[in-house]
């Protein structure tokens, strides 16, 4: 008789709870890095932070929804936005954009999907599966939640991918136009340069 689900259900008890950044059909995900914390190597602040590279983009990005799609009645959240997903599974969105009239308020995380989800990159420890397949299954999760786009920004290897139902997923450079909507698009790279041109970001 295989020990391995006493063994994770002994690890789920042992991990606080404020390590836990996703639950997927009841199973946490951790933080990437909380074992460092566990250790005491690291204070939770430390995995739980956006770099500063994160941090700008996310704000800039914020910055270009929110003056852009605020008069085409659209509303933006920002700041891993709770949702709550049917199968006992919780995720987190880095930005998330709604149809006004279906941004519903509330202490609570958002039972009604986003119109459009932008990520950038992982904070969470994938652990037996590869960052990829914790990639493909978020977004398969964010499609089947009724989520129309999926855009997944990647810092490191500096490339962009998007997901629409029903439609090829793709994969882009940053120096390729992303459409958001219709009227909207970024260019990743552009925007980046523009803060490193005048200093690091």
């Amino acid at each position: 008789m295989s020990t391995a689900p006493k063994a994770e259900e002994k690890r789920a008890q042992e991990v606080p709870e404020y390590l836990i950044y996703e639950t997927v059909k009841g199973k946490p995900i951790y933080y990437k890095g909380y074992q460092e914390v566990l250790s005491g190597a690291k204070k939770p602040e430390e995995i739980m932070g956006d770099s500063t590279l994160q941090a700008w983009l996310k704000a800039q990005l914020t910055g270009i929804l929110f003056n852009t799609l605020m008069e085409k009645g659209y509303e933006i959240t920002t700041g891993e936005l709770g949702l709550k997903l049917p199968e006992n599974t919780e995720r987190a969105a880095d930005i998330a954009i709604f149809k006004a009239e279906r941004l519903e308020l509330s202490p609570h995380y958002s039972q009604i999907p986003p119109d459009i989800v932008i990520e950038i990159d992982i904070q969470a420890d994938t652990g037996k599966q590869s960052e990829m397949e914790y990639v493909l299954d978020k977004i398969e999760d964010y499609v089947t939640f009724g989520t129309e786009r999926v855009i997944w920004i990647f810092t490191h290897s500096e490339k962009v991918m998007v997901a629409t139902p029903e439609k090829p997923w793709l994969t882009y450079g940053w120096d390729e136009e992303i459409e958001v909507l219709p009227g909207l698009s970024i260019n990743v790279k552009t925007i980046v340069g523009r803060k490193i041109k005048g200093g690091n970001a």
